[in-house]
């Protein structure tokens, strides 16, 4: 992604946050209600949604397995790498001034790097401290990561951005998060985390990484920094 692709990202990472803002701002308090009940909804309705339905489990060492209900592996995962499709790859973080930084998008990108060294995804942004502005790039196409609900009903989707409403995937988060104080970067997946792959996207390969890295993001999410 060139630095004009970034900035353009940037801004529309902005837009969203203020736009929903304000369709939060211009709601009325039973209108609130019912997207709550809606939110609850959709996050027990999670198990009879269509696709493929994979969880997660801890793994040898610090590494997670990301598993079909046939306890096939679909993915392996730990804080710097993943293995799916037969390969290895490496997660890359590249920071803007070599500076570290949890409150805001302290990195220009991240990368997932195969074995060539070829970058096969990226992203930028953040799912931190109740902002879901995670915007990740393969092949030119970008994909978003919403969240809805409470921290008692998550539910996340990976939507092409600017796409169909019909998700790649979605994730639900079994238990309430614990409102991490630790970084953001290499935080894993656990297994409170549970994905509904849709039937049209199972064709596409690379959803599985797309899967692998997103749902550690889900618990990210209600991460707020050290201090």
């Amino acid at each position: 992604m060139d630095v004009a692709s970034m900035s353009r990202v940037r801004r529309q990472m902005g837009d969203r946050k203020s736009k929903s803002a304000q369709v939060l701002s211009r709601m009325s308090w039973s209108e609130r209600r019912q997207m709550t009940k809606l939110n609850a909804q959709e996050w027990h309705d999670f198990p009879g949604l269509s696709g493929t339905h994979l969880s997660w489990r801890r793994g040898a060492g610090a590494g997670w397995e990301l598993v079909s209900s046939e306890n096939q592996v679909w993915a392996i995962r730990d804080k710097r790498s993943l293995a799916a499709l037969g390969q290895r790859y490496e997660i890359r973080s590249i920071w803007e001034g070599g500076k570290k930084s949890w409150t805001s998008s302290g990195w220009v990108r991240q990368e997932l790097v195969d074995s060539s060294g070829s970058v096969v995804m990226s992203w930028i942004g953040l799912h931190f401290h109740f902002s879901a502005t995670t915007v990740l790039t393969m092949d030119g196409t970008e994909f978003e990561f919403p969240i809805q609900g409470t921290n008692i009903n998550t539910v996340m989707s990976a939507h092409v951005a600017g796409g169909s409403d019909q998700p790649l995937a979605r994730f639900r988060l079994l238990s309430p998060p614990w409102f991490a104080k630790d970084p953001v970067e290499g935080l894993m997946p656990s297994e409170a985390v549970e994905v509904a792959v849709s039937p049209g996207a199972i064709a596409m390969p690379q959803v599985v990484l797309i899967v692998a890295l997103a749902s550690s993001w889900i618990r990210s999410y209600f991460a707020h920094g050290g201090g």
